[in-house]
């Protein structure tokens, strides 16, 4: 409260408030056209600069109407399968996610049905196996990879055969064991 006071008072007996450096030829706002030749100039400028921002606005919307027809007409000219993949898959991330993989049909096929399976991606069926011919087509696994993809599965399925198989075997010796002994143990 005190200091609220003391700035008051000094504000009431500092010398006059400064003023600013303008000088008021600067503002103009006084003087009236009375002129009607310089009013008619003035006026003519002034419409002449709207034609003239008006047919900058109609030919840049030209340009952007060109530049849209060239980009539809582009994306028309590219192969069906290509626009679906893109269409779906870019839907939730982006084209870079899927082009920078290589893979077989099997596994993008796989690659398509967790979309729809476990992101739920809105992919019919007949799109899904066309999505993947066209990745498989478009982005191919290498022979290695390829190898990889078909092996590993064929692998897994041949180990556990084998310990089904073998298991069973297992079991049949076992129970031969026991019926020659009389025993009932297992």
């Amino acid at each position: 409260m005190r200091w609220g006071l003391l700035v008051a008072a000094w504000l009431a007996l500092s010398p006059s408030p400064a003023r600013a450096d303008i000088d008021d030829s600067a503002y103009q706002a006084g003087e009236a056209i009375r002129d009607e030749e310089r009013l008619r100039r003035l006026r003519g400028d002034i419409e002449a600069e709207r034609e003239q921002e008006r047919r900058r606005a109609i030919e840049a919307a030209a340009e952007a109407g060109r530049i849209h027809a060239e980009a539809q007409a582009r994306e028309a000219a590219r192969p069906y399968p290509e626009r679906l993949t893109g269409q779906a898959c870019t839907q939730c991330h982006a084209a870079e996610n899927y082009t920078a993989n290589r893979h077989t049909w099997l596994v993008w096929r796989l690659v398509v049905a967790r979309m729809v399976w476990l992101n739920e991606a809105d992919i019919p069926p007949d799109a899904q196996a066309l999505i993947a011919s066209h990745l498989a087509a478009s982005h191919p696994a290498s022979p290695g990879e390829a190898f990889v993809e078909y092996g590993v599965p064929v692998a897994s399925v041949l180990i556990v055969a084998g310990l089904i198989w073998g298991g069973r075997k297992h079991v049949a010796a076992k129970r031969r064991r026991s019926a020659r002994t009389g025993t009932r143990g297992m």
